[in-house]
């Protein structure tokens, strides 16, 4: 079952929950069947979409695209995000999102899904977010894959069907990537 709209990742409960979402980390777990594939793992330097929700109500904005490429100076502070907004114009606060690579314990720049993990969810990116998290994610082409034959597609590896299909000339069987999940989990540092 592919999970289209994930549920808010902690329901609204105690003022501890609700710091926890408005400041925290969230990370992005996956899950694929993978043939002939060896690993897959996020491309360096990818993007990614996502519709974000308001920490602290119930706004949501859709098509979100962030980049680690980009930085933005966030205002009355020396910090930056990858991604800074404002949920209401006349907010003096700014919600804003910034894309770790590795988070020690967790996950390093170069985890990703290995055939070996058939069935498990696992992290493959996380975000520090204050007073927005993520409800969606929209997987592109943010992917590199590494075929058992030791072959490599650094692109054109567009799961935004959730799935991919090729052909690998080095050991002449076709690979594929099928049944992509997600979930997005919080972490606390």
């Amino acid at each position: 079952m592919v999970v289209e709209k994930m549920p808010r990742i902690r329901p609204p409960g105690s003022l501890t929950d609700r710091i926890l979402l408005m400041q925290g980390f969230i990370v992005l777990y996956i899950k694929a069947d993978l043939e002939e594939i060896e690993r897959l793992r996020l491309a360096p330097g990818c993007s990614f979409e996502f519709d974000l929700q308001e920490s602290s109500g119930q706004e949501v904005r859709q098509g979100v695209h962030i980049d680690d490429s980009e930085e933005h100076d966030l205002p009355g502070s020396r910090g930056t995000a990858h991604f800074a907004m404002k949920w209401a114009k006349d907010s003096k606060h700014m919600a804003t999102m910034s894309i770790e690579r590795s988070l020690k314990g967790v996950f390093g720049p170069e985890t990703g899904l290995s055939k070996d993990d058939h069935g498990t969810f696992v992290p493959i990116v996380g975000f520090e977010c204050r007073g927005v998290e993520p409800i969606a994610w929209y997987p592109r082409d943010e992917f590199v894959a590494e075929g058992v034959s030791g072959h490599v597609w650094k692109e054109g590896v567009d799961l935004s069907e959730k799935e991919w299909f090729e052909y690998d000339d080095t050991s002449g069987n076709s690979v594929s990537i099928e049944n992509l999940e997600y979930e997005f989990r919080a972490y606390k540092k």
